[in-house]
């Protein structure tokens, strides 16, 4: 397991549960190690604790260090990991913050909402338990679950799965 993402509906709303391998929250902690921690409460309203004394933190994201979207070739799918709070899905914005409003139309980009993984604690063995304000019939459900997996694998394969290249430049005679 390096990601996994778990979408539940209930009578109480809908929860979201991240775990992670430790590299993947190691790379936010390398990323920004001087900038400390956000509170999540403070940046978005959709997103809540389970419990109110136990608090949603995330490390913070320097887009000059990493890049902070992707885009999935011909799915029309795009991810970005600077909405924190948002909607876990929604149209395509432009700006710094990538805010996500609505669910989109036909004629707009989706933009899945990767952020959660930036999450404080998603690599022990729990992972990090979210209310997510927003509602979700069964075919929504089913469609953001296969569409955090597509944009997540792109995620991983982005930035932490085993890469070996060996270049060699040779003087022909």
């Amino acid at each position: 397991m390096q990601i996994q993402i778990r979408l539940r509906r209930n009578r109480e709303g809908i929860s979201v549960n991240v775990r992670t391998a430790p590299g993947v929250e190691d790379l936010f902690k390398y990323l920004v190690p001087e900038r400390g921690i956000i509170d999540v409460g403070t940046v978005g309203r959709y997103w809540a604790p389970m419990h109110k004394d136990n608090p949603l933190y995330a490390y913070p994201i320097d887009s000059e260090r990493i890049q902070a979207r992707g885009v999935l070739s011909g799915s029309g799918l795009n991810w970005s990991l600077l909405g924190l709070g948002q909607p876990i899905v929604g149209q395509t914005t432009r700006g710094n913050n990538a805010g996500l409003t609505r669910r989109p139309t036909t004629d707009d980009n989706e933009m899945v909402n990767l952020s959660m993984l930036r999450l404080r604690g998603t690599s022990n063995p729990e992972g990090v338990t979210f209310r997510y304000h927003g509602i979700l019939g069964d075919d929504q459900i089913k469609q953001l679950a296969e569409e955090f997996h597509q944009c997540s694998a792109h995620f991983y394969n982005m930035y932490l799965r085993d890469v070996d290249l060996t270049l060699r430049v040779s003087k022909e005679d």
